[in-house]
């Protein structure tokens, strides 16, 4: 899928906590700068250790966002606007000067009474930041033209 949006336009990915065999080239982290806004993508679950007790502490206790926050911001503190995605629920929130931005799943959904989504990210020139969350009624499920 990255190689088909690839011709449309230029592609900034990372890899997930389940990419680690088909996705291995791609970084876990990737620091960029659009109109002199510094953004950092990353997946967030933050490695396997965390990734593990997150996922006990969701099994045990239910999606909590406020376990997810304090620890992306943390680590990416130069950030003013951080896009992940671990969690599938989407969130856009502006916390203590920087955007915390997940556009949920286009195919999955973490929970299943929430809508498939994706979000739109316009940075305009000077550096203004606008994120949009956008539900979807169908859930997105990328096909080859003739199959």
């Amino acid at each position: 899928m990255l190689d088909e949006l690839e011709h449309i336009a230029p592609v900034y990915a990372v890899r997930g906590n389940r990419d680690w065999f088909h996705l291995r080239h791609l970084p876990d982290t990737r620091q960029l700068s659009f109109e002199g806004v510094p953004i950092v993508l990353t997946h967030g679950h933050g490695g396997w250790l965390k990734y593990l007790v997150d996922t006990y502490r969701t099994m045990r206790d239910g999606y909590r966002l406020e376990r997810y926050l304090p620890s992306l911001q943390a680590a990416f503190p130069q950030a003013r606007m951080i896009v992940f995605g671990h969690t599938h629920n989407a969130l856009n929130l502006w916390s203590g000067g920087q955007l915390l931005f997940n556009p949920g799943s286009a195919h999955f959904p973490y929970n299943q009474n929430e809508a498939p989504s994706l979000g739109i990210i316009t940075i305009e020139e000077g550096g203004k930041i606008k994120a949009e969350l956008i539900t979807l009624e169908q859930p997105v499920i990328a096909t080859r033209p003739g199959s």
